[in-house]
């Protein structure tokens, strides 16, 4: 008999214990973990869809750090790889915000991945040359932007500044890449 209330009580006591564990909030969590930033990305025009030849499909990646006084960034603070084509123009992306976020200039990068590089061969690249792919980017400079990133595209380089809570960021990406016009709205309300 005392078995069968064992059996009975376990798995309340442990669902109780469980549900209170995510109730209860820590005085020492981060403030990453209490703020979330949404930003919306939207594709106006897709850089991949010029030609029969294309893929149709926007393979991006977005990286996002600090902008700092110095030779090589620091870790970025967000990355993230996503889709676009026909039917899907439009992400909304969340991820955890820290001080940092809100204490520094911004330096985001738009990337249209055609060899599909990982993160972790572009991320070093991008921290230690950035200044040269700003530069780059500026003059339309492929072949450099070529030597540095190869066959991926970068499609946009931006500075955000004044990035408070309540303030609303919005910038457009737009120009031609290798014959083919794109456009996309960026945006965080």
């Amino acid at each position: 008999m005392r078995l069968k209330w064992l059996l009975f009580l376990v798995p309340i006591l442990l669902a109780t214990a469980c549900k209170t564990a995510q109730q209860t909030p820590t005085a020492k969590a981060p403030i990453s973990m209490k703020v979330s930033i949404q930003f919306t990305i939207e594709a106006l025009d897709l850089s991949e869809d010029m030609s029969k030849l294309s893929t149709g499909n926007d393979e991006l990646l977005i990286f996002i750090y600090a902008l700092k006084d110095s030779s090589v960034l620091d870790e970025y603070l967000f990355s993230q790889h996503f889709k676009f084509d026909a039917k899907n123009r439009k992400k909304e992306l969340y991820f955890p915000a820290s001080e940092t976020f809100f204490t520094n200039n911004l330096l985001f990068f738009l990337i249209e991945q055609d060899a599909e590089t990982p993160v972790e061969q572009l991320d070093p690249i991008i921290r230690v040359h950035y200044q040269k792919l700003i530069t780059a980017f500026e003059n339309r400079d492929y072949i450099q932007i070529e030597k540095l990133l190869g066959d991926e595209d970068l499609l946009n380089v931006q500075v955000i500044s004044d990035f408070s809570h309540n303030t609303p960021v919005e910038f457009n990406i737009n120009g031609i890449h290798r014959l083919d016009k794109y456009a996309y709205t960026v945006r965080r309300e």
